[in-house]
């Protein structure tokens, strides 16, 4: 299903979740993926709940938990669970992994940790973090950073105390930031900092062509 058709049907089943209660009847829960692991079925750490006397707008919270659940999978490389892109896209990016973990903390710190940690863990030696993550390959062609990591990282473990994750963050995101230093100025891919002002885009392609007047 493409993301609009998706939203577009999530939209019309929260209306009828809202005028007619037991249209929740004529959405049954689905079964979770083969590669879900059984902690994404738990909210046991929840900071929020939400109840109502409303069976509509309580089937309409529940659906949304489980619609979450469903999007908790397990990816290449990393034996935890974290939360996907959703609909049928199984994989993460880093330009939105970290920020959404951050805004499910409140509802699973654990899994707001696991979006973080997937991308230090599978880090390379040089420092390069991977632009994205799926369940059958890793990738590591282009910058895909738009939130930095490293503030919703610092964010998340200020919210729940987390040293350890403190620290992964801070010795993974400077080497990431040693990584994305610009090369040798006669270098034909030099301007990389240039790049990134540009958009998502490949640090091998010399997008700037040495136009050095683009660079902070």
């Amino acid at each position: 299903m493409i993301r609009r058709e998706f939203l577009k049907q999530a939209g019309l089943v929260a209306g009828a979740y809202s005028v007619f209660p037991r249209a929740a009847a004529a959405f049954p829960a689905q079964s979770q993926p083969a590669n879900a692991r059984p902690e994404a079925v738990s909210h046991a750490h929840s900071r929020i709940s939400f109840e109502t006397s409303d069976a509509g707008y309580q089937a309409t919270y529940n659906h949304a938990l489980g619609v979450l659940n469903r999007n908790t999978i397990v990816l290449q490389g990393y034996d935890q669970p974290v939360l996907s892109e959703g609909s049928n896209y199984k994989g993460v990016w880093l330009e939105c992994a970290p920020q959404e973990g951050l805004v499910y903390s409140l509802i699973r710190p654990d899994i707001a940790r696991n979006n973080h940690l997937i991308f230090f863990a599978l880090q390379k030696e040089d420092g390069q973090i991977p632009c994205w993550v799926r369940t059958t390959a890793i990738g590591f062609a282009q910058i895909q950073m738009v939130v930095p990591i490293a503030a919703t990282a610092w964010e998340l473990s200020q919210q729940t105390g987390d040293q350890e994750l403190l620290e992964k963050a801070y010795a993974g995101s400077s080497r990431w930031d040693a990584w994305l230093q610009p090369l040798p100025r006669h270098s034909p891919y030099w301007p990389v900092r240039g790049i990134l002002h540009l958009g998502h885009r490949s640090r091998q392609q010399p997008a700037l062509g040495g136009n050095a007047e683009l660079l902070p």
